[in-house]
């Protein structure tokens, strides 16, 4: 849902605004995926983790196009 979101928000950007803007937000963006990534800890690995089909099988279909 949240796929190619990207696309449609620097489109609006930069009709609306300037292609400055864009490069603006892509830096807060990568501040704040700095500074959350910090917070993040790793999963235990515990037990061996499973294949997603469903995802890999969707991913296959999405390179199709």
């Amino acid at each position: 849902m949240i796929y190619g979101c990207g696309s449609l928000i620097g489109g609006v950007a930069t009709t609306y605004f300037s292609w400055r803007w864009v490069f603006a937000g892509e830096v807060v963006m990568v501040l704040g995926i700095l500074v959350l990534a910090r917070r993040a800890a790793d999963a235990p690995a515990d037990t061996r983790p499973r294949i997603d089909l469903v995802g890999a099988v969707l991913s296959a279909l999405d390179l199709r196009r």
